[in-house]
């Protein structure tokens, strides 16, 4: 019976693959249609438009984005001292006024407005004035200082409302918090990251310095697409060994590189192996000359003539040389000379075969001995050289072909498989945030080698907690495993400034994984679900390698929305996003304990990322990484009020309950 059901699965999964591979050209077809498509709507809206600039670049989060339900991230720093205005006043001030080395501005887009025409972001004039972007938060909230105790209160409430249409959508709020402590909270919107902005260029903060001796936290949300090792290897040796016989090629047969050729009469053999080293050199300069001419075929084309005939002149490289080079080859004396030739160096190979033989042995008893061939230039180098590389190399393409070979078949179970979720609340597209006390990281990975498990698998049981408690006090019913999405992202997204920096950089690819909801608070459902956790997230990143880096691409280069036609794309976004309602994203420090500092010289004692849900996603968990501790950050639907702190309160005693169970597994 197990037999049968494994060949039936087998059979789906090479079916499956097979209609893939058949709709593959079809794919690329949608895909070019999609591409002049979009360029000649743009330019057809840029003309009825002329007084916006149209964003060019579509994301995920520009697809699903609404008036009422926008992508808007939030960045909340605390730090100590009184809040300094006029420093921060002064910095947004500079970056607003930034320009490049030719005088423009380095950032345009945060003084113009962003609104939607035919259905495209664009940007428009306005005018600008920082006091409309620059906040300074009252002393009061609702008839109460402004302190700690009322601080996430607020913060919430300021990011539940709606950035003004008439501005551009960025927001920089200074807060007070006490005599000794303030905040500042940027909100920033999606688009402007995707404009050569970066979320450190509008925070007053001095770069960071790396100490030494400290490592990352690992992430199992990292590298799940493993970089093909073996591949890369064989390809940078094939290169080299290619390189250097090509470069003997050109010193045997490019007058340039050896003047002595000018000396010899060129035969037909030498002619053509002249012709090749003009038709590489040819090609070399078009690439070195191409990106320094105008982007059009006939520049290009012209380029490239101009090109080829100099190299052919100077290597004399035309119709009578190759007429003196058959003559040369045709002459008799030089017929008797090579037949000459042929037998001299077949008598020498005779002669130095026994040496030949010798060092072939000296090889095999050198790699036999030493694991190491110190005889270059023989037969068994190449071979000790090639074979391991090969077989390791195509064990790598038989993995990686594995899994595009099942990833049709596991697509069509996340896209339709029956799974159940947490019931769906109609979002309102208002957010509302909290935030836990922080935890210290050292501590979360003492528990983590305890127990055998990595940090990830910790984070994850906590949010486990996390959904259960909310989902308990709010009188929802949840399944034994929610659909979640998850996610690392490096913290330099929020420290790291630069013409070089780009936000996506910063972002790994991404899985959809079924976490299992914690059905009590005693030792054995902790055991329990912890183990299945750690079962499930084995698994999705044993399945998910394709996942990954197809989501991987899509932050990076716009692969997806760049391929699939955008309507359709909203559509099973908003599909997907109803199966997927929770969001689950991990900021790993570059910097750990490493505290960062205003550029006035006060310490930032947290640092907090939200990364907001949009369509039907109502939950973003953030777990951040800050100097030696991490925080549980929440960014809510409002729809959640007034529960949605729950997810957050708790989160070090759901720490401290898997470190009690420190016992159970030894």
């Amino acid at each position: 019976m197990d037999d049968d059901v494994s060949l039936s699965d087998l059979s789906i999964t090479v079916i499956l693959f097979l209609i893939a591979v058949f709709l593959t050209p079809l794919f690329i077809i949608i895909r070019l249609a999609v591409k002049v498509c979009n360029k000649t709507w743009l330019a057809a809206v840029s003309v009825l438009y002329p007084e916006v600039e149209f964003v060019k670049t579509t994301t995920i989060r520009s697809l699903i984005d609404t008036p009422r339900n926008q992508g808007i991230v939030a960045v909340l720093l605390e730090i100590n001292g009184p809040p300094n205005i006029e420093y921060v006043r002064r910095h947004v001030q500079e970056v607003v006024n930034r320009r490049t080395k030719t005088g423009e501005l380095a950032f345009p887009r945060l003084r113009h407005c962003l609104v939607t025409k035919c259905g495209y972001y664009a940007w428009k004039r306005t005018n600008f004035e920082i006091n409309n972007n620059l906040m300074i938060a009252p002393s009061t909230f609702r008839g109460r200082t402004l302190t700690e105790l009322n601080l996430q209160e607020y913060v919430s409430d300021v990011v539940s409302k709606y950035l003004p249409s008439s501005t551009s959508p960025w927001q920089v709020v200074v807060i007070p918090a006490g005599e000794n402590q303030h905040c500042i909270l940027l909100r920033i919107h999606h688009v402007l990251l995707s404009e050569g902005l970066n979320i450190a260029d509008l925070l007053p903060l001095i770069p960071p310095v790396r100490q030494a001796g400290v490592h990352e936290l690992p992430s199992a949300f990292v590298n799940v697409f493993k970089k093909p090792r073996y591949i890369l290897e064989l390809k940078e040796r094939l290169q080299e060994d290619l390189t250097n016989r090509w470069n003997e090629f050109i010193y045997n047969h490019d007058p340039f590189e050896n003047p002595e050729l000018f000396k010899r009469n060129q035969g037909i053999s030498e002619f053509i192996c002249l012709t090749l080293v003009t038709i590489m050199s040819v090609y070399k300069e078009c690439r070195k000359g191409f990106p320094l001419v105008k982007n059009d075929v006939l520049s290009k084309l012209k380029y490239a003539r101009n090109v080829f005939n100099r190299e052919t002149l100077k290597r004399e490289i035309n119709f009578y040389t190759f007429i003196k080079a058959c003559i040369m080859t045709l002459n008799p004396f030089n017929i008797c000379v090579r037949v000459i030739s042929f037998w001299i160096n077949l008598l020498s190979l005779f002669i130095v075969l026994p040496r030949l033989a010798e060092r072939e042995l000296m090889a095999i008893h050198s790699c036999i001995t030493l694991q190491y061939c110190g005889y270059p230039n023989t037969l068994t180098n190449f071979l000790y050289s090639y074979i391991p590389l090969f077989y390791k190399s195509s064990k790598e393409i038989a993995y990686n072909f594995g899994l595009l070979v099942k990833y049709p078949k596991l697509l069509l179970k996340l896209l339709l498989s029956d799974i159940e979720t947490i019931p769906i609340i109609p979002p309102s597209g208002r957010k509302v945030v909290a935030w836990s006390e922080p935890v210290k990281t050292e501590y979360i990975t003492q528990v983590a080698k305890s127990l055998n498990r990595n940090e990830t698998e910790i984070l994850l049981a906590t949010a486990s907690a996390s959904i259960a408690r909310y989902c308990n006090q709010a009188g929802l019913q949840h399944p034994e495993e929610v659909p979640i999405t998850a996610r690392n992202v490096n913290s330099n997204l929020m420290f790291l400034s630069g013409n070089n920096m780009k936000v996506e950089d910063w972002f790994n690819g991404q899985l959809c994984f079924q976490l299992p909801v914690l059905k009590s608070n005693d030792e054995i459902a902790l055991v329990e679900n912890l183990k299945r956790i750690t079962d499930n997230l084995t698994a999705t990143i044993n399945q998910q390698p394709i996942t990954y880096l197809l989501t991987l691409l899509q932050t990076k280069y716009g692969f997806i929305t760049n391929s699939l036609p955008a309507s359709f794309l909203r559509i099973l976004l908003k599909y997907l996003s109803r199966r997927y309602t929770i969001s689950v994203t991990e900021i790993t420090s570059s910097y750990p304990n490493t505290k960062q500092k205003t550029i006035w010289g006060e310490e930032v004692t947290s640092a907090i990322y939200w990364r907001p849900p949009q369509a039907n996603i109502t939950i973003s968990l953030c777990f951040n990484q800050y100097d030696d501790h991490i925080i549980l950050g929440v960014m809510c639907d409002a729809q959640l009020m007034p529960n949605h702190p729950l997810l957050a309160r708790d989160f070090p005693e759901y720490v401290r309950d898997v470190a009690d169970l420190v016992g159970s597994f030894h």
